[in-house]
């Protein structure tokens, strides 16, 4: 037998860090960049990542089910102006033939493809004016035993929001509404003793971002 070619064949699995985007938390640390290979590629056959442009590439081997798993710095797929990465697997086949195989991936193509968002606003939360009984509306005073909170600064992306009600150090349920016009608040679920009340309101956008409050005191 003559044979004087060798072929292979390489992917990227999609969803990359979980939904093909990068938030910050994940922009910090390492992200898995997995796929499979075919043809002529075999396990322990050297699969390279290129990520940035970056001349430092990323390795890994082809395992025995015919996948690979690499880690990338987080932060290398989020200084890439173009979201592309390209793999490659290299080798030879049984007969001693020489093969490399490419595929790229990039934000145009969402075969692989990915995004970046590590940006979230910080949200705000106030007593409401008509719940604020004190001498001014803004000083955080109130005969209101079920008052309601506003929350501000909160960017549309936001998918979840969760409000801390601390008093002596014990933690409090209510309600948080989002209302039609986008705006967002806040009512304790049963009447509040009187005493002093720390607040503060976390938001996670869909991207995985959070971000938390300063304590309204």
């Amino acid at each position: 037998i003559i044979d004087t070619e060798a072929a292979a064949t390489i992917t990227i699995d999609d969803d990359i860090a979980g939904d093909d985007i990068v938030n910050a938390a994940e922009a910090a640390g390492d992200v898995t960049i997995t796929g499979t290979v075919g043809g002529d590629a075999k396990p322990g056959d050297t699969v390279t990542l290129t990520v940035n442009g970056n001349s430092t590439d990323y390795t890994g081997t082809v395992k025995a089910d015919g996948t690979y798993s690499i880690n990338v710095p987080g932060s290398e797929l989020v200084a890439d102006a173009d979201s592309t990465i390209v793999a490659s697997v290299s080798g030879t086949d049984e007969a001693g033939n020489p093969f490399t195989a490419t595929t790229e991936a990039s934000g145009d193509n969402k075969d692989g493809g990915y995004e970046v968002d590590t940006d979230i606003s910080k949200p705000t939360i106030d007593l409401v004016a008509s719940s604020d009984s004190g001498d001014s509306d803004t000083d955080n005073l109130t005969n209101d035993k079920t008052p309601t909170f506003s929350l501000g600064n909160i960017d549309d992306d936001v998918v979840a929001a969760g409000i801390v009600v601390l008093k002596d150090g014990v933690a409090l349920e209510g309600t948080l509404t989002e209302e039609q016009d986008g705006t967002w608040s806040f009512t304790p679920s049963a009447d509040l003793a009187d005493g002093t009340y720390d607040l503060s309101v976390k938001v996670t956008d869909d991207a995985g971002n959070s971000a938390t409050s300063t304590e309204l005191e």
